[in-house]
């Protein structure tokens, strides 16, 4: 019973509102009778001029000319009328017509409805005009209707004005409203610290718009939600015109909870009244991406209205502000990723945890949407306005650039398929649906975006697209020219596109064409298309002409341009296709390095295919040779890695890496060790891009430090043999300072220069594609060479200790010994690169066995030459065991060494000359006897 009275109540303050507000904007008000039905309120004004001039009138007061669409609505009206007069024989117009010739299915009621009930006057209708009245009585007809023209000085009469209180409420709207009512107070303060706001309003429904008025009910608030969608990119300004006070709000994406408050209006406004103080700060947004929006409106009593109003990057203000620029819904690929956690409000929640789109939940996101905007389409009728049209578009040429915006890279990616020229048909599609609707066909429409333009425009002699009216907003000279037959009357629209890098989602590496696998060709243009509406019986030939930019190679001998296009399987939703050349040649004569001319005879998908023809020597390596290699490889380093373990154990644990070579020798070991776990470990990481460029950075950083350390033992021995003096420790702290820290900067500015060159979708090491990887081939080849030099240096050297004699058999130990003491060396120089660089194709496999075996097993070598075969580690080692043997107890870490062994090599360090005491190198007598011996 409370409910009903209340209710009751509402009701007489709603009806005594709605006859303040009209009387207010009424010049007729002191005749104005008003009545009530439900939620229709009926305006009957006795005093009226035309049936045109009076439907201005209720459309000034937001309403309009009663439809009386059903007999009870019709009842009701009549046995109102019958207590009324006016001085026009009590005749009042109502919004009835008559559409197209007389009969009985012409007439419609302004809101679409047709009249399907007969109260028509004797003898009507007949036809003396297109607009209707309705009469008290006459010719004993109550309630009948008389035809009369719709203008003219015998057609005044009356009029009846009717006001749907919930005419905003939609039930596909896209803003849904929530109201609490028996809110007292006229702030926005009165509405939030309310008991039930915001989880317990009265009433919930959706609506066209942000826009409130004649709710008639006073004490009341209200919130609304939606998604506004920028219509481009740049900045908006906001206004609203409320009464009694509004806030609105703006989030920075789809998530509620990054919502900020970007005005507050407070004091009252009129109708239109948007004023400069309560506009809002340049709101950047960017086109295409949705935007949480919310407004919350405080109603006390008297009058209530809001409106917002926008105004664009461009200038135009809206006022008030479209709806054509609300979302109900966010899609899939608005979201920002899949599997998103949904978190607050089951209608607008925060989406959270979002996993990365991949390049498939992107094409088929835009696939998806591109089906709706076809199906919209389909269902719209055969002359549908320019403005859906354009909106639809627009709608494709957005979501296509949130497919293709970010795969701006000159590397494919590992997802790339032929998929993308499904897109592109879904895309052809609708743009031949459009082009069907299209009423005037001589107003082209043009999508000009970031990553694709669109062209719907009328077939004539010169048809070229791009043309040079159109802005292409990327760098391309790509074009279609389009000959028309003379014989050819019919009047065509031609839809074109062109696509900034749809070909970045597109198979690269392509072996078959026209059904063949000879030869490998590589996509090597953009993708542009036309197609022609309605669809021509027969094309002449060369009637098509392509030019088309190389992106990826020039012409050459080896690389010859084939013109192409897609040939789709079927017209199922999931077909693909193959490329062909059917029906296309390539005019030499036009082409040059830089771009193909093509000439066809039919339209659809075309681009320019680089077809690869190559002696038999630049030929791939075969799959045997590639499996054997990656096996030496992986034996390799797991061996070379064991040797570098053991090379540090021996060398800690007999106290020798005190001196200055087995300190260079433990360094050059560490960081050769480091970079062959990490290789072992991660080089093949490529699934995850952060992990990936982790290991290429490390790899290339502890590589690095691994040939500066190569460096410094060629300097090293060039010191011990070639120019001997005191060096010491000063001279080895600058050399692990120096190691260690210039391959620091070379990662640092490699990094900074070229960050997306580490990683590529093979392996996570350096980009060749990027020039990333010169920033480790150019200091090695330095280094290698250097080192080669010095190594030359030392074996002769090294062949003067031995001082031959002229004897043959002297003279072939002595070859002997060089040819052994260059074995030793070449682990620690890093000379085996040699093999590296000779290694260029498939003649010279021998040079990439020869490399792949002697870098893999540089530790196990390392450890070999300067451990086992090591006269000073061997007498270390057998002083150590005579230790043990003697006590039963090996100390890896004893306190200090043998006396015995703490003389010799101090004995070996110090060398008497004429001039006193002298340092010297003590590794470089032994090295001597290691490689004589």
């Amino acid at each position: 019973m409370a409910r009903h009275s209340i209710r009751k109540f509402i009701s007489v303050v709603l009806f005594q509102c709605l006859v303040s507000w009209v009387c207010r904007h009424s010049s007729q008000a002191e005749d104005l009778i008003t009545r009530r039905r439900h939620h229709h309120v009926y305006l009957f004004f006795p005093n009226g001029s035309t049936w045109n001039d009076n439907r201005k009138k209720c459309l000034n007061m937001s309403a309009d000319l009663v439809s009386l669409e059903t007999e009870d609505e019709w009842k009701f009206i009549t046995n109102e009328l019958q207590n009324m007069t006016n001085r026009f024989q009590d005749e009042w117009h109502v919004g009835l017509q008559r559409r197209g010739e007389v009969s009985s299915k012409a007439w419609f009621w302004l809101t679409g409805v047709r009249l399907n009930y007969d109260h028509w006057q004797p003898y009507q209708p007949s036809g003396d005009g297109r607009c209707v009245n309705i009469a008290r009585e006459y010719l004993k007809s109550t309630g009948g209707f008389n035809d009369l023209a719709c203008l003219g000085w015998y057609s005044p009469r009356g009029f009846i004005c009717e006001m749907d209180t919930h005419r905003d409420r939609a039930k596909n709207g896209p803003v849904y409203t929530e109201k609490w009512i028996n809110i007292g107070g006229y702030k926005i303060q009165n509405l939030t610290n309310h008991q039930k706001f915001p989880n317990r309003p009265d009433e919930t429904y959706y609506v066209k718009s942000f826009h409130i008025t004649n709710e008639n009910v006073p004490d009341y608030g209200i919130r609304m939600r939606s998604y506004f969608l920028a219509p481009m990119t740049g900045n908006f300004t906001f206004n609203t015109a409320c009464d009694d006070a509004c806030m609105l709000f703006l989030s920075d994406g789809i998530n509620p909870k990054n919502e900020r408050r970007i005005l507050y209006q407070d004091v009252a406004a009129g109708i239109n009244d948007y004023k400069e103080k309560y506009k809002s700060e340049p709101q950047f947004l960017e086109e295409g991406k949705l935007y949480f929006m919310k407004i919350l409106f405080k109603q006390g009593w008297g009058i209530e209205l809001m409106d917002i109003a926008i105004e664009l990057p461009n200038g135009v203000t809206e006022a008030p502000m479209s709806p054509d620029h609300l979302r109900r819904d966010v899609t899939s690929i608005d979201l920002p990723g899949k599997d998103c956690v949904k978190v607050g409000d089951p209608l607008y929640p925060d989406y959270k945890n979002c996993i990365d789109f991949t390049q498939k939940d992107k094409l088929d996101g835009v696939k998806m949407v591109l089906k709706e905007l076809q199906s919209n389409i389909a269902n719209t009728s055969n002359q549908s306005t320019p403005k859906i049209l354009k909106n639809t578009m627009q709608t494709a040429a957005r979501k296509i650039t949130f497919l293709l915006d970010e795969n701006v890279n000159t590397e494919k990616s590992e997802e790339t398929s032929d998929e993308g020229l499904l897109v592109s048909r879904e895309v052809e599609n609708l743009g031949k649906m459009v082009a069907e609707k299209i009423s005037n066909k001589d107003e082209p429409i043009v999508m000009e975006y970031p990553s694709i333009v669109m062209q719907i425009k009328k077939l004539n002699e010169d048809f070229v697209f791009p043309n040079n009216i159109l802005e292409v907003p990327f760098p391309s000279n790509d074009e279609i020219t389009i000959k028309r037959s003379k014989s050819d009357s019919v009047n065509y629209l031609v839809f074109s596109s062109l696509y900034k890098n749809l070909d970045d989602l597109i198979r690269e590496n392509i072996t078959t064409i026209d059904g063949s696998q000879e030869g490998k060709y590589f996509l090597n243009s953009r993708i542009i298309s036309s197609s022609l509406v309605p669809r021509p019986a027969h094309m002449d030939r060369d009637a098509v002409r392509l030019r088309l930019d190389h992106k990826r190679y020039k012409t050459s001998k080896d690389q010859v341009m084939v013109c192409a296009f897609w040939k789709y399987n079927t017209s199922s939703e999931n077909a693909t296709g193959s490329w062909s050349t059917v029906g296309c040649r390539i005019s030499r004569k036009e082409s040059n390095e830089n771009y193909t001319v093509c000439h066809c005879d039919h339209l659809t998908h075309f681009a320019v295919l680089m077809k690869v023809t190559v002696d038999d020597k630049d030929k791939p390596m075969s799959r045997s040779h590639i499996v054997a290699l990656e096996a030496i490889t992986y034996v390799g380093c797991s061996l070379s890695l064991i040797g570098e373990v053991l090379t540090i154990v021996t060398l800690t644990c007999l106290r020798l890496a005190r001196t200055e070579t087995n300190t260079i020798h433990l360094n050059l070991v560490t960081a050769l060790g480091l970079a062959q776990i990490i290789f072992l470990s991660g080089i093949g990481a490529t699934a995850n891009r952060g992990v990936c460029k982790f290991v290429a950075i490390a790899l290339h950083f502890f590589n690095l430090v691994a040939f500066c350390w190569m460096l410094v033992e060629g300097l090293w021995l060039y010191v011990m043999v070639v120019r001997v003096f005191d060096t010491g420790y000063n001279r080895i702290r600058r050399y692990v300072i120096a190691a260690w820290s210039i391959p620091a900067v070379i990662v640092v500015v490699t990094l900074v220069s070229s960050f997306d060159g580490y990683g590529t979708k093979n392996s996570c090491w350096l980009s060749v594609e990027k020039g990333t990887i010169w920033s480790f081939v150019v200091p090695v080849l330095v280094i290698v060479l250097v080192n080669a030099i010095i190594l030359a240096l030392v074996v002769r050297e090294i062949l003067k200790l031995y001082n031959p004699t002229p004897a043959d058999e002297t003279k072939l130990q002595s070859v002997r010994s060089g040819i052994k003491s260059a074995t030793v060396l070449l682990p620690i120089l890093g000379i085996a690169w040699v093999f590296g660089i000779l290694a260029v194709n498939t003649e010279t496999i021998v040079f990439q066995y020869l490399f792949a075996i002697f870098n893999s097993l540089q530790g196990f070598m390392i450890f070999i030459f300067h451990c086992v075969l090591n006269s000073e580690v061997r007498k270390a080692f057998r002083r150590k065991k005579q230790i043990w043997t003697d006590s039963h107890l090996f100390q890896c870490h004893s306190a200090s060494p043998p006396p015995k062994y703490e003389s010799e090599i101090t004995s070996k360090e110090t060398r008497s000359t004429s001039n006193g005491m002298e340092k010297r190198p003590p590794s470089s007598s032994s090295t001597s006897r290691i490689f004589l011996r």
